[in-house]
């Protein structure tokens, strides 16, 4: 039974029983009775592969935005995207996020590779402050404030901000 099996696994490989059963004797699928000492069979060669030529792809290359962290009274009017030392001030832009019964957030990293590499994805929340009540996503702005140092919150989607102030860019 064994050597049946074993016979069929190999005749489906395209190989011969004696080629790895040297001195044995295996049925093949067909159920006869295959000789060790034959030539084996070619294997069928597999069906090309079509390529299509692509045409070059240009990547598209775009100016990082830069992220600024400035020292206390530099002028910070002309930042569209940073934060502060400790985030005691965060320029960016607005969006509203649909999830957890939505919620306002600040994205003040515009560059997906440099928000990657900072400690809070370059997103910080809002939350539902009733200060944000006229805004739209995509307005710019820069908050006055700081990271809570609660971060328990119904909003489970970042790091939470707590602003004192919110000014139009």
């Amino acid at each position: 039974m064994m050597r049946t099996v074993v016979g069929q696994w190999l005749a489906w490989l395209g190989l011969t029983s004696g080629a790895l059963l040297v001195g044995c004797q295996a049925s093949s699928a067909a159920g006869h009775v295959e000789d060790p000492t034959a030539t084996p069979r070619p294997r069928p060669a597999a069906p090309a592969a079509v390529v299509t030529p692509q045409p070059p792809s240009t990547p598209v290359l775009s100016a990082p935005t830069p992220v600024v962290a400035m020292s206390e009274g530099s002028s910070t009017a002309d930042v569209a995207f940073g934060h502060g030392p400790n985030h005691a001030w965060v320029a960016g832009e607005l969006y509203y996020n649909e999830l957890e019964g939505g919620f306002w957030g600040i994205r003040y990293i515009a560059d997906p590779a440099a928000a990657a590499a900072d400690p809070h994805g370059g997103r910080l929340v809002l939350g539902k402050d009733p200060r944000l009540q006229g805004f739209n996503t995509g307005d710019r702005v820069r908050l006055q404030g700081r990271i809570s140092s609660g971060q328990a919150s119904i909003f489970m989607a970042g790091t939470i901000y707590q602003f004192d102030d919110i000014r139009r860019q």
